[in-house]
């Protein structure tokens, strides 16, 4: 199969009703390589996650309905193609389908099939009621075999399998937006255990590329104190690729040279735009910079249009894709063999600007800038804690965090500088105006939200829920605040009933609307280990007392910071799983203590803490000691250096 344009190829558009019954029609004249084609860019554009809807309940349950039975369409058809006897894959079908994985799982759990288990019996030969499986048949066990379900003969072919195809094989079974049930788990880490037995190749394909990208940033959720040991291999890979493709970038110059008087400070932004977390945490601090620096932004051109606000404070900005109206700026598509082009004209940009400094305010939500941390691009590169995750590359130096997200030493393998809590980065405050704290009138249900994305629940998270439910004395309800589109909240509504009693699963909606849903609520549950921050101060401005689980890891440490510069009891920073059950428990049952609690916060003056504003020349401080002292701190083996005492 080749990966040749077709008509859906340039409209990422949401998947009609036209485009399934096209591929099922092609697969029902078996025309497998047209088929093939039109499925590739389908399930890229479910990886995409163009299935959602706005608005009331009626057209969430019309579009509901209408997405059901596009999905219905599209398993039945995939089911017929990769159960036909006569549908053999090639090489570069298998990666490309195996690569999309989390794609083809996303799109039958939106049926009534679930899963795509029901295949394994349609390929093989039935004799009584034992199935018997051909070696031909085997790529396409790996296609239909989920997570769950992978037994000790499916690890043996994979430690069996040559090297690149057991690397994406691999990839693609770790690649899970979410893992709610304790059978993917305990898959996962034996996986996981399987590190050191992968050797790093290069990727085949932009497909490959974008899976390894996701498999890097949402190793970070996962509850495993060995989740990052995928990071240097994959670290390896993106760098095998970019080799590859001929890309090497020049070595710079260890001399910090400044240009008219000030250095040159490379900002890379995955994220950006006056809505979004990241330039509300980061902008002060940026600004701030300007003054200082010659300040060049680097983003995706596509973001920007979302938002042109916050950027007018750089010198400069480049645009990490999309092509401009002179064909000069470098693109990907997305079925591309060859990125050569693209990541050769992305450094070019970069080392035509000659920074002094690059900063990586967060890494891991954009695959450009994964490829970039594996480039030696400046004399000192930098991570901010945007994604609160170590690079784990040898070429980012430094971690500049606040004090109450220290992570501990075994966690990161940069230098860390220090500053106090909520010093450099600060957080804006909700409009008032959204927030109406309304005490349950159901005095006998205490109404519990877990508000965070899919991504964080765990099934320790989960199980920790049934616990609190089991041992409160008093009748709990759970509201869980995902964000998702209406089919995912669907798939989470049914997997959540068989765990919990009195559950709700919300899709993502208006702020004002999930404001008033954290306003009615008693307690609120953070899940661990990736804590939430901003979901914690929506629930901390409405007096909500929020029960959080410490840990080692900067993602594990900003709410248990929070919630002590906030003014909540010690207790309700658990630093194990029985703390976190027990102190639920307490305030569920202690009607009184919770809302004294509650009342506690609300008369806190949170301007003067959670929302102080940052000082202004603290984040430049940090930069400048960076500058100042980076010979120093390479040359030593101390890993913490506390600006305000070293």
């Amino acid at each position: 199969m080749s990966l040749k344009s077709s008509s859906l190829l340039n409209n990422f558009s949401n998947i009609s009703m036209g485009d399934v019954c096209k591929f099922s029609a092609l697969v029902s004249h078996k025309e497998y390589e047209q088929a093939m084609q039109d499925l590739v860019v389908i399930l890229a554009s479910v990886a995409r996650q163009n299935i959602s809807v706005t608005g009331s309940a009626l057209e969430e349950k019309e579009a509901l309905r209408t997405t059901r039975a596009i999905m219905s369409v599209l398993a039945s058809g995939i089911t017929a193609l990769i159960s036909d006897p006569n549908f053999n894959l090639n090489e570069s079908g298998f990666r490309a389908l195996i690569a999309l994985k989390h794609s083809l799982r996303k799109v039958f759990a939106c049926t009534s099939f679930n899963d795509m288990s029901h295949i394994v019996g349609l390929l093989g030969d039935l004799n009584g009621d034992q199935v018997t499986i051909g070696s031909k048949e085997i790529p396409k066990i790996f296609l239909t075999s989920g997570l769950e379900s992978i037994d000790i003969d499916t690890f043996k072919r994979i430690e069996r399998m040559q090297e690149d195809v057991q690397l994406i094989v691999w990839l693609a079974l770790l690649d899970n937006r979410y893992l709610l049930l304790k059978a993917e788990e305990i898959n996962l880490n034996r996986l996981l255990d399987m590190a050191d037995q992968i050797k790093p190749t290069a990727f085949h394909s932009s497909i490959e590329i974008l899976c390894a990208a996701r498999v890097w940033f949402s190793c970070s959720f996962w509850s495993n104190e060995r989740k990052h040991r995928v990071k240097p291999l994959l670290n390896e890979c993106f760098k095998l690729t970019a080799e590859r493709h001929g890309v090497r970038p020049h070595s710079v110059s260890p001399s910090l040279q400044e240009k008219n008087g000030r250095r040159t400070v490379l900002v890379v932004l995955e994220r950006w735009g006056k809505t979004h977390a990241m330039s509300r945490v980061f902008s002060k601090a940026f600004k701030n910079m300007a003054n200082h620096f010659r300040l060049i932004a680097l983003l995706p051109r596509k973001k920007l249009e979302e938002d042109q606000s916050d950027t007018e404070y750089f010198d400069q900005i480049l645009y990490v894709d999309d092509v401009d109206e002179n064909d000069k700026e470098p693109s990907l598509d997305l079925f591309s063999t060859d990125i050569g082009d693209f990541l050769k004209g992305l450094v070019k940009k970069i080392e035509n600007v000659r920074p002094d400094m690059v900063i990586f305010s967060s890494l891991g939500m954009h695959f450009a800038s994964i490829f970039l941390a594996q480039f030696r691009l400046a004399p000192i590169q930098v991570l901010l804690p945007g994604h609160p995750a170590s690079s784990f590359s040898e070429n980012i130096d430094y971690l500049i965090l606040e004090e109450h997200v220290s992570p501990a030493a075994e966690t990161v393998t940069e230098k860390v500088v220090i500053s106090r809590p909520l010093s450099m980065f600060s957080f804006t405050p909700p409009n008032k105006e959204l927030f109406v704290r309304k005490v349950s009138k159901e005095k006998d249900t205490v109404k519990i939200i877990c508000n965070s994305m899919l991504q964080k629940m765990t099934p320790s998270f989960i199980k920790v829920c049934q616990k609190i439910s089991d041992e409160a004395h008093s009748k709990v309800s759970f509201d869980f605040l995902i964000g998702s589109d209406v089919l995912t909240k669907v798939s989470i509504q049914e997997l959540l009933e068989m765990k919990l009693e009195n559950v709700r699963v919300h899709r993502y909606m208006p702020y004002s609307d999930y404001a008033k849903i954290v306003g009615r609520c008693d307690l609120q549950l953070t899940p661990f280990p990736f804590g939430n921050t901003n979901s914690f101060i929506d629930a901390l401005v409405q007096g909500v007392p929020t029960i959080c689980l410490d840990g080692p890891e900067m993602h594990s440490r900003g709410d248990a910071g929070l919630g002590r510069l906030a003014g909540l009891p010690e207790f309700c920073q658990a630093t194990s799983e029985e703390e976190y059950v027990d102190a639920a428990v307490r305030l569920i049952n202690d009607r009184e203590e919770r809302e004294r609690i509650s009342k506690q916060i609300l008369s806190l003056n949170h301007y003067e803490t959670v929302f102080k504003d940052s000082d202004d020349m603290e984040f430049f401080s940090a930069v400048n000691f960076v500058f100042d002292n980076h010979e120093k701190m390479q040359s030593s083996a101390k890993k913490f250096w506390y600006r305000l005492v070293d």
